[in-house]
C-alpha cells in the first residue's frame, strides 16, 4: 500500500507540490537575470565613469596656479571646453606648535603629536576667473623671460627666502617658474627690471581684483580649535585659534 501510494505521488504530484516546483524554478531564472543584468550595469557603469573622468582631464584648455606670499594663498584659475570657468584660492597652514623648547618637544614626543596640514578652498565668481584669464594671457603670463643667466639673473640676491610660484599650462605652454618676493606695486615699489615689472603686473592684477584679505579672514574663522602656522620669509607666522563661542 506504501509503495503504491509513493508510485502515484511520484507519476501524478499533487497541486500543491507542483506549485512549488514552478515557483522555485520561476525563483531561479529570475536570480539568473538579475546577476546578469547587474553584471551588464556594472561594465556600462565603468565604462561611463572612465571615459566622463577622461573628458574631464582632456577638457581643460587653460589653467593657471600662482602662489603668492603675503599669505599662503593660491590662485587657481581654469578654462574648460565649452566657454566654461572655475577659479579658486587655497589657503594652506600647518596645525601644530613650533615651539621648540626641549619641553614643548619632550611634551610632542610622549603624547606622539604630529604636524598636520590643513587646507581650505573657496571659490571665486566665474566674472572674476575670466577676466583675470584674459588679463593675465595679454601681460605674458605664458611667455615671459626666466630670471635665467640669458636674462642676467633678474632675481638679484633676496634674504628672506620668499617667492612667487606660477605654474602654467594650456595647449601652448607647460612651464613652471618663480619670482623671489614680488610684492603688488603700490607706487612706491615699482620693479626697475623689465622681467619683475612685468611679474609685479600680474601680482597687481590679483590684487586689485580679488578682496585676498578678506578671503583670508574668512578661510581661518572656519578653522578648529588649535595653533598654526605657515612660512614667511625666513621665518614663520603662528597664531592660535581659541574655542568659539557657542
Amino acid at each position: 500500500t506504501k509503495v503504491a501510494a509513493f508510485l502515484l505521488t511520484f507519476y501524478f504530484p499533487s497541486e500543491n507540490s507542483r506549485s512549488q516546483k514552478t515557483q522555485l524554478s520561476i525563483h531561479k531564472h529570475v536570480a539568473k537575470h538579475m546577476k546578469k543584468t547587474i553584471y551588464i550595469t556594472f561594465i556600462f557603469l565603468n565604462i561611463y565613469l572612465n571615459l566622463n573622468s577622461q573628458n574631464n582631464i582632456d577638457s581643460i584648455i587653460k589653467k593657471y596656479e600662482i602662489t603668492l606670499i603675503e599669505r599662503p594663498q593660491t590662485i587657481e584659475l581654469i578654462k574648460y571646453s565649452g566657454n566654461k570657468y572655475s577659479g579658486k584660492i587655497k589657503t594652506k597652514w600647518t596645525k601644530g606648535s613650533i615651539n621648540n623648547s626641549w619641553i614643548k618637544r619632550l611634551w610632542n614626543d610622549i603624547w606622539n603629536i604630529e604636524w598636520i596640514e590643513v587646507k581650505e578652498y573657496q571659490e571665486l565668481k566665474v566674472e572674476t576667473t575670466m577676466k583675470l584669464l584674459e588679463k593675465l594671457e595679454k601681460l605674458g603670463i605664458e611667455t615671459i623671460k626666466d630670471c635665467n643667466f640669458e636674462n642676467n639673473f633678474c632675481d638679484g640676491n633676496f634674504l628672506d627666502g620668499d617667492s612667487n610660484k606660477f605654474v602654467i599650462k594650456s595647449n601652448k605652454v607647460d612651464r613652471k617658474y618663480y619670482f623671489d618676493e614680488i610684492y603688488p606695486n603700490n607706487g612706491k615699489n615699482t620693479e626697475k627690471n623689465e622681467t619683475r615689472n612685468q611679474a609685479q603686473k600680474f601680482i597687481t592684477l590679483i590684487y586689485e581684483n580679488i578682496e585676498l584679505e578678506e578671503f583670508y579672514s574668512n578661510a581661518v574663522s572656519k578653522l578648529d580649535k588649535g595653533t598654526y602656522f605657515y612660512s614667511r620669509g625666513a621665518g614663520v607666522i603662528q597664531f592660535k585659534i581659541r574655542k568659539k563661542k557657542k
